[in-house]
């Protein structure tokens, strides 16, 4: 009950305040009681039920979860080709018309119903921002990035420890710069555990400032992104480490010595 209960909770969460679900279902409704044996139709059909099934079956949903982690169960939604269904079932709603007028007024009906059962990407509320850069990141972890790569001396390289909503932006906006952590290399056995230290302490409620400052050094570290917490700047330049810029909510320091 308890797997169950965490896929009905991804999946509410995956459809939010939108009608695409209500749109998905009653695009399947109409799939299915068409007379038609297209072999589409029993494509779609089938591969939405066997999804249902797997997706909320405890064993398989158990098994996936144990794989890749209930925290990003979610992401099994994609696997539901929603887009496409909808599009499908429009496109035979509409193909049964029977004058030229009629297919295109369904057409133009059906579009504004998609339109008005969702939210335009564009308005204000949206979370979506338009993009500040061509690597298509937010701003913070950009100037994240340039804050970095401005401070380093000649024939430096950089290593960052950052929080996990920074890291991902950072290596996609300059692989240059090398992070704490990693899956390959001769390395991996012997600072596993430096890492997950490291982490630890950015996830962390209160900061072991000696503990942070020692594994970051023995990683090779020399930058780090820590939040507005109150005397960190304090600690971290008693051991060290200087604020060398600002970005967002976040502070940058490198370590001097």
């Amino acid at each position: 009950m308890e797997i169950i209960k965490t896929a009905a909770d991804w999946q509410a969460a995956y459809a939010g305040n939108g009608w695409h679900v209500a749109l998905l279902a009653a695009a399947l409704v109409y799939i299915v009681l068409q007379k038609e044996k297209e072999p589409h139709r029993r494509l779609i059909a089938g591969f939405a039920g066997l999804f249902t099934a797997v997706y909320f079956c405890p064993v398989t949903a158990g098994i996936v979860m144990k794989c890749v982690g209930s925290n990003v169960y979610w992401r099994m939604m994609w696997v539901l080709p929603v887009p496409l269904i909808i599009s499908y079932a429009a496109v035979r709603i509409c193909s049964n018309g029977k004058s030229a007028g009629k297919r295109i007024c369904t057409g133009v009906l059906l579009a504004a119903l998609i339109c008005l059962t969702g939210k335009n990407v564009y308005f204000q509320g949206s979370p979506y921002e338009k993009a500040v850069n061509f690597q298509k990141v937010p701003s913070t972890p950009a100037a994240i990035c340039e804050i970095v790569r401005m401070n380093l001396s000649e024939g430096e390289e950089a290593r960052l420890a950052a929080p996990e909503d920074i890291v991902g932006y950072v290596r996609q906006y300059d692989a240059g710069i090398k992070q704490t952590y990693g899956r390959r290399g001769r390395e991996r056995h012997a600072w596993r555990g430096i890492r997950r230290r490291i982490n630890a302490q950015l996830r962390g409620e209160q900061v072991n400032y000696d503990e942070l400052v020692s594994k970051l050094r023995k990683s090779g570290s020399n930058f780090i992104v820590l939040g507005p917490a109150a005397g960190t700047r304090e600690a971290m330049a008693k051991r060290g480490f200087e604020s060398v810029g600002e970005a967002g909510a976040y502070t940058v320091y490198k370590d001097m010595q």
